[in-house]
């Protein structure tokens, strides 16, 4: 009888221990300060002065102040925060909130702030090359022996949830849940430009062919051109 309940203590112990949830104490405060440049840049894809000049911008904005629903942390953690969650698809809220010490409510306010910012910003960030910028870019692309090219497309996938309606139209062929982006990038890998919304099943050719930039790219282009693969079938004009 006593052997049985030291065994049950014993499992009882362990399936606590497996409950209970690891936190990392004062991670932003303490540990991400002593990062070295590299290893802040792998952790959070930017780099230091781009996530202090966006915490710059992001807490003097209408988006990190708003009436009677403020969040008590800085805006260089909610930054932070914000680029920890979008980096690593793999981990959940709770890891999330736990790694930074905050409760899932604060953090699920942070992610629709940040997100709001970012894209309020992003018509100042992602922008068409002006006459001088296509000169540099052209010239970088005939070094590599493709001339008169000014950028390069192709179509991409924001992985999500399944929708709860109509989940089949967003099951892409590499048979996860998505939306498409299409995206144009210069030779610096600077997105120049960006379109987003329809679902993981449709193909990038119709996605060109329904884009803005479809019918703009005799102005923007003019006599240059853009890469595409085979979903971007040779053309002047579509």
């Amino acid at each position: 009888m006593s052997d049985h309940f030291t065994s049950s203590d014993e499992d009882l112990e362990e399936v606590l221990n497996l409950l209970e949830v690891p936190k990392n104490v004062n991670y932003f405060e303490e540990i991400v300060p002593q990062f070295t440049n590299e290893q802040f840049s792998t952790h959070f894809r930017v780099s230091r002065h781009v996530s202090q000049h966006l915490a710059q911008r992001f807490g003097a904005s209408e988006y990190y102040h708003q009436e009677g629903d403020s969040v008590k942390v800085t805006p260089l953690k909610c930054i932070l925060v914000f680029l920890w969650f979008a980096g690593n698809e793999a981990v959940s809220y709770r890891d999330v909130a736990d790694r930074f010490g905050i409760s899932q409510s604060t953090l699920f306010k942070i992610i629709r702030r940040v997100i709001n910012f970012l894209s309020n910003l992003s018509s100042e960030v992602i922008v068409w090359p002006t006459d001088d910028e296509k000169n540099e870019i052209e010239a970088w692309f005939r070094n590599k022996n493709f001339v008169g090219v000014i950028g390069a497309i192709d179509g991409t996938h924001i992985k999500i949830d399944k929708p709860a309606e109509d989940p089949d139209s967003y099951l892409n062929r590499k048979h996860f849940f998505s939306v498409q982006a299409q995206v144009v990038c210069d030779h610096k890998r600077r997105i120049r430009d960006i379109f987003v919304g329809y679902p993981g099943s449709v193909h990038d050719a119709r996605v060109f062919r329904t884009s803005p930039l479809c019918t703009s790219l005799p102005n923007k282009c003019g006599d240059l051109y853009i890469l595409g693969d085979s979903a971007y079938p040779a053309s002047n004009i579509y």
